[in-house]
């Protein structure tokens, strides 16, 4: 999955790449570790104290990497399917 997500990042960021992955793996750790963590784009901005613009991409890349969903109601949640790949 880490490859993944990082590769659908790659051709987005100009700026600092390992500095990129860090934030992804933050964001996506936090929705791993609590699984019905379901947050809004300004939630999870403030919760990982960051730009909302770049925090908007991190969020856009985890969605092209299908590791998580945006519902009808703006809420970031980890997919199931990312969910049941790193349970079994």
């Amino acid at each position: 999955m880490q490859t993944a997500m990082s590769s659908s990042l790659t051709g987005r960021e100009r700026r600092n790449v390992a500095e990129r992955d860090a934030l992804l793996r933050r964001i996506w750790t936090a929705f791993v570790e609590m699984p019905s963590l379901s947050l809004t784009a300004p939630q999870t901005h403030r919760l990982f104290n960051l730009r909302a613009d770049v925090c908007e991409r991190i969020l856009d890349g985890l969605i092209d990497a299908e590791a998580l969903s945006r519902g009808r109601d703006g809420r970031y949640r980890l997919r199931e399917r990312a969910w049941h790949s790193l349970a079994s």
